[in-house]
């Protein structure tokens, strides 16, 4: 099965919309005033399965293979398409050197994980007491600062914010 072009779809579908418009002006079908926009979501996703003619299977089995090896890390290059696999030790060696020079970045004693939190829990407060009857008031109290405050949570218990102290 070949993958079919994007234009040929496309004329299929602009074919098949003409047809019902032109069967709806006749009175022959009743049509939904959303059915060239559920046409056109249908023609975008793509079915079936097709096999590349570059990858094979024996690229993917060396795929899963490298990723489920612990020494080996596989990383996405920076602003670039390809992919670098290194040894895990290399690594993460690599990366503290990064992170040891001082010019770069300063180490912090504490972890930041809590003061963000009062300060982020502040903030609606602040928002109310400078302006009690604005949107932005309603805003900050919104779900959106729940979601805001979830994911700080979520991130504080996943990894430590720190960077001083991160361990591999």
């Amino acid at each position: 099965m070949s993958k079919p072009k994007k234009h040929q779809k496309r004329v299929e579908c602009e074919v098949l919309i003409d047809n019902v418009e032109n069967l709806a002006r006749k009175g022959e079908v009743t049509v939904k005033s959303t059915f060239k926009q559920e046409i056109v979501a249908k023609a975008s996703k793509t079915r079936g399965h097709f096999n590349s003619s570059i990858i094979n299977r024996r690229h993917n089995e060396a795929v899963k293979q490298l990723s489920s090896d612990d020494t080996i890390n596989i990383r996405k290059a920076v602003k670039n398409a390809t992919y670098v696999l290194m040894n895990t030790s290399e690594y993460f060696n690599k990366i503290d050197a990064i992170l040891a020079d001082d010019s770069k970045f300063v180490k912090i004693s504490k972890v930041l994980t809590e003061s963000l939190k009062k300060k982020l829990t502040s903030l609606p407060q602040e928002a109310a007491a400078l302006a009690p009857h604005s949107s932005l008031t309603s805003l900050l109290e919104s779900t959106a600062w729940i979601t805001a405050m979830e994911m700080l949570k979520y991130t504080s218990q996943e990894t430590n914010l720190d960077p001083s102290s991160h361990k591999y």
